[in-house]
């Protein structure tokens, strides 16, 4: 009786007699460290603005690997996930907040240059207007906060051929309902991550289209799923995620929409060129319905360019039908090598001239 002792609660010191009556007490040391609730509840005041700049913003790994782009990323989402758990969840001792602010805030301004976010579709169409325009936001990571519908917007595609989109996209899986055009037009030496798109592409009178981006030179694609229907009827190339890809690196990414063009259509990709780089598309998937006169299931066409000694990388799967004169399960056609890795083909295959399961044509060995 009259006997105090201490316990541990959600992180926060207590007294308790054998009563179970609580007082709280300002301060305890145990093994050395002092829980100090007027300073911990100080630290919080200061982590929380900092958590506040930052907590919109986010990165994502490739499938289970969580394999981000760089070291960076990895710790700035974990300094973020740690802010969160602290401020949310009430946890956490003075230490470990300082230390959360300072991890925060040093990978806050490690993640890469200048930071914009977008939350509404006028934003995106200022966006495509600067870049259009010749501001190319090189060194800039622009991050997608919300879903956005861009039915009734005035807005073209990001990037034309004589001002590419450089910089850094990141969706955040948000979606983005398309009314008609690209998402992106051109970009080179880009970045653009976990982007969902919906609605509809439409022919534009140009030879490549897609629902994600019409071309791509040396740039990063990754976890962009897109819904879309993709239609370049009359024109040369479609593909569900990019029309035309140049010495890109693409992972995960799938398309769901159907996709048609007159001369090459892929479930995933147009046409894939490379030249003296590595190129990859790997773990892509289509379920959409290809049409084309030389259609694949991932990609239309694919050639090594410019004399190059490049090597083309692919895996992927297709459970989406595929007709033309020339249909293959995976690739309609191919001018050059192709190093094949888990392929596999579930759809229906039809093709006046000839059809295959995984590759129809080829001018090469593989």
């Amino acid at each position: 009786p009259g006997v105090s002792f201490f316990k541990y609660s959600n992180y926060s010191w207590q007294s308790q007699d054998n009563s179970g009556g609580n007082v709280y007490v300002k301060a305890v040391t145990v093994n050395g460290e002092t829980a100090d609730n007027e300073l911990l509840a100080q630290y919080k005041e200061k982590l929380e603005p900092i958590y506040n700049t930052y907590k919109d913003i986010s990165f994502k790994g490739i499938s289970d690997t969580e394999n981000y782009e760089n070291n960076n990323q990895r710790g700035f989402m974990a300094a973020k996930a740690a802010a969160k758990d602290i401020l949310e969840n009430d946890r956490g001792s003075v230490t470990d907040v300082k230390n959360c602010i300072a991890r925060l805030s040093y990978f806050g301004k490690k993640i890469g240059g200048n930071i914009v976010r977008i939350s509404t579709a006028q934003e995106l169409a200022d966006l495509a207007e600067r870049v259009n325009s010749g501001d190319n936001f090189a060194e800039t990571s622009i991050f997608l906060t919300n879903d956005i519908s861009l039915e009734g917007v005035d807005i073209e595609p990001v990037g034309t051929e004589e001002s590419a989109f450089t910089g850094k996209f990141y969706g955040g899986g948000h979606k983005i309902k398309l009314s008609g055009k690209s998402l992106f037009g051109y970009a080179e030496n880009a970045t653009i991550n976990n982007v969902v798109t919906e609605g509809t592409v439409l022919s534009d009178g140009t030879d490549y289209l897609g629902a994600v981006v019409k071309k791509a030179w040396n740039s990063s694609i990754v976890l962009c799923v897109n819904n879309a229907e993709v239609n370049n009827k009359g024109n040369k190339y479609a593909g569900g995620i990019a029309g035309s890809l140049v010495d890109c690196t693409t992972d995960d990414c799938e398309n769901t929409g159907n996709v048609t063009a007159d001369d090459y259509a892929g479930g995933v990709v147009g046409c894939m060129f490379f030249s003296y780089y590595n190129s990859v598309l790997q773990t892509a998937k289509n379920s959409g319905n290809v049409s084309a006169s030389v259609a694949g299931g991932i990609i239309g066409f694919s050639d090594r360019s410019d004399g190059g000694n490049g090597v083309f990388y692919l895996s992927g799967e297709n459970s989406g039908s595929i007709s033309g004169n020339y249909a293959g399960g995976i690739v309609g056609d191919s001018s050059y090598s192709i190093n094949f890795e888990e392929c596999s083909n579930k759809g229906s295959i039809t093709g006046a001239g000839a059809a295959a399961g995984i590759l129809c044509r080829s001018s090469s060995s593989y």
